[in-house]
């Protein structure tokens, strides 16, 4: 529009200029400052326009970060969450308001996943405030949506190697409404054998994977390429030693069974029999291995924590031997099964726990820098077991679920395809 005014302003002065008659300078005098007013207010016409496309972006942003906050907090944080974001991208609460709801007032989209952010703001004016001064105000909305994905039982952190997860010979995997994270890049990070069989929610991949065929996916085909799964317990800390700084006696079984107290045990452990573990208690192993001597060696509690720390180790674990633990359900490591301290333990380090069919751990194997040969399953009433570590492999017969965890434990497995999106 402005182009055109000035091609008209253009062959206007030409006429002017070869126009000798003396009642041009009136019509000229009349006519330009209408043609330049004319000009001013469509040019700051298109100023509103980006204005308003420039707040629309602030309140999209806003929904966004807010949803993208009800991953791990309640509404009222996502909420402060979102106004901060608006503020940091330009919101000014001197030229208006912004109102956040969750769930939104409004719309299609009104569940509890939602952000609702409502915001106008004062315009700017030119030319047009010989028309009036505060004409110009701005009305944004946007909502956005968090997709909660998939719950993960199965995680392997590694970035680089292939086969940061692993089903082969003649495994077969049972996930039952979980699925398999692998946060490696290679091209071949998963690797499905062929002689096993692996059934699972979904796959979600950072790179590739070998063997698909050979694996069934409720979610149809895995999710290759995908953004890294965070670790969403890498804040859990390790005992801080100087809190036990008595060690508990040694412990040999014998082919007996063994009542075993909640402590740090700083001489290595032999089980021939069974260990029975304190319920409600954390066992502390401090560069320590506990062996597992023959097809009769086992390791029986509930509620319990088992913490390996400064090379501990956990040997044997395979044939007839059997762990058979649940997590506690409160206190300082709720959920935990086993924990092996990321600081302490020595990193790359392959550990086994392929026990007998009565092998059964319920709550977080969390072995984040070192590689996991797992195979075990979920049986008790709880119905949650998650792993996490630098590598898994999963052999034999192995069921996992992760149904109960979040009723039983409180513990939130990892999420695969999880993220916010723009609904409205």
């Amino acid at each position: 529009m402005s182009s055109n005014l000035l091609g008209v302003t253009i062959k206007f002065f030409d006429k002017f200029m070869l126009d000798e008659s003396g009642a041009t300078l009136p019509l000229f005098t009349i006519a330009v400052p209408m043609v330049i007013g004319a000009m001013a207010v469509s040019i700051e016409a298109g100023y509103w326009y980006k204005s308003k496309s420039d707040k629309q972006l602030i309140v999209d942003m806003a929904a966004y970060a807010g949803a993208m906050e009800l991953i791990d907090s309640d509404s009222d944080t996502a909420k402060i969450l979102a106004e901060l974001d608006a503020l940091h991208n330009g919101y000014d609460p001197d030229l208006g308001t912004i109102t956040i709801n969750n769930p939104p007032l409004s719309g299609s989209n009104t569940n509890d996943t939602a952000i609702e952010v409502i915001m106008t703001q004062k315009g700017d004016q030119y030319f047009s405030k010989i028309f009036g001064a505060n004409r110009i105000t701005y009305r944004n909305r946007a909502v956005a949506e968090l997709f909660r994905g998939s719950d993960a039982c199965v995680l392997a952190l590694n970035e680089t190697v292939s086969g940061a997860f692993t089903a082969t010979g003649s495994t077969n995997v049972s996930l039952d409404k979980c699925a398999i994270g692998v946060n490696s890049g290679h091209a071949e990070a998963a690797e499905f054998g062929g002689s096993s069989s692996t059934i699972a929610e979904c796959l979600s991949v950072v790179g590739g994977v070998y063997g698909a065929e050979n694996a069934n996916f409720a979610c149809g085909t895995p999710l290759t390429n995908a953004r890294e799964i965070e670790d969403p317990y890498e804040d859990i800390a390790a005992p801080n030693l100087d809190d036990y700084p008595t060690c508990t006696e040694e412990v040999d079984t014998g082919d007996d069974n063994v009542s075993m107290s909640g402590g740090r045990y700083c001489k290595n452990i032999n089980l021939k029999g069974t260990a029975l573990l304190d319920s409600d208690s954390t066992y502390i192993f401090d560069g320590i291995d506990v062996k597992f001597i023959g097809a009769a060696s086992n390791m029986v509690g509930t509620g319990v924590t088992l913490v390996l720390m400064n090379g501990a180790t956990l040997s044997n674990v395979n044939g007839g031997s059997n762990i058979t633990i649940s997590a506690p359900t409160a206190g300082t490591y709720q959920g935990i099964a086993i924990y092996s301290d990321p600081v302490t333990q020595t990193a790359d380090e392959d550990v086994k726990i392929n026990g007998g069919s009565s092998t059964s751990i319920e709550g977080l194997l969390y072995f984040p820098t070192q590689n996991l040969e797992f195979s075990g399953n979920t049986t008790g009433a709880n119905a949650c077991t998650v792993v996490v570590a630098n590598t898994i492999q999963l052999t034999g017969n192995s069921g996992l679920t992760t149904s109960g965890c979040e009723n039983s434990f409180a513990l939130k497995p990892p999420k695969i395809n999880q993220g916010a999106f723009l609904v409205q």
